[in-house]
């Protein structure tokens, strides 16, 4: 007897699960996997791990494999029927429907790349996707470091030395400073924490001291 990758519906049931594949007078050999893309193609994208786990439970249940097998078998599948659409004629009278079905596809594809915890999927998909995922990162960096280096254009070397003895007095103008108003009341530094102003003086000031 031959073992089907997923659940069908019973023969004869005309109230079957929502998720399960077929039609009710019975499986069709050979075509299982079309029932399987079929009823994918009408999901809802929120129902895809619902899809999935459904007939991956009845697989693994009835001892037809293992979750690992039933991953890269549906993975295979998806795949096979992406790479078979992208190859139709894009001026057909269909190409309209193919690249929604593609676009529908691709999103479940990306599901099950989700979920991939064998990193079950062929060698040079996941190498192809690595370099991508590299490349990224070295574009990322690279901007961090120009951005960095606009930055420090704005760093000063050296400090602004504060004269020995006239701490307070710095302290005491720079507070006049930040109590500073325009048009009678508005303040002429505006923050919602003082901290900025200590950091200030903290990083482009520094006291003098004399030794004796």
């Amino acid at each position: 007897m031959r073992n089907y990758n997923f659940k069908h519906r019973s023969f004869l049931n005309f109230n079957p699960h929502p998720f399960d594949v077929g039609n009710p007078i019975g499986k069709w050999h050979g075509y299982e996997d079309n029932h399987f893309i079929r009823k994918l193609l009408i999901l809802n994208d929120g129902d895809y791990s619902t899809y999935f786990h459904h007939h991956l439970d009845d697989f693994v249940s009835k001892e037809k494999g293992t979750a690992e097998q039933f991953f890269k078998i549906v993975w295979s599948l998806v795949q096979n029927w992406i790479d078979i659409l992208k190859r139709n004629d894009p001026l057909g009278r269909d190409h309209p429907t193919d690249v929604t079905k593609i676009k529908k596809l691709s999103n479940f594809h990306e599901f099950v790349v989700s979920i991939d915890e064998w990193n079950a999927r062929p060698t040079d998909v996941v190498n192809a996707e690595m370099e991508k995922t590299i490349i990224t990162q070295q574009e990322h960096i690279k901007k961090l470091e120009e951005r960095l280096a606009t930055l420090n254009e704005f760093e000063t070397a050296q400090k602004v030395w504060i004269e020995e003895g006239y701490l307070p007095t710095f302290i005491h103008l720079f507070l006049q400073i930040r109590e500073l108003t325009v048009k009678g009341s508005r303040k002429l530094l505006k923050s919602d924490h003082k901290s900025p102003y200590y950091k200030m003086i903290g990083k482009y000031f520094s006291y003098l001291r004399t030794m004796n």
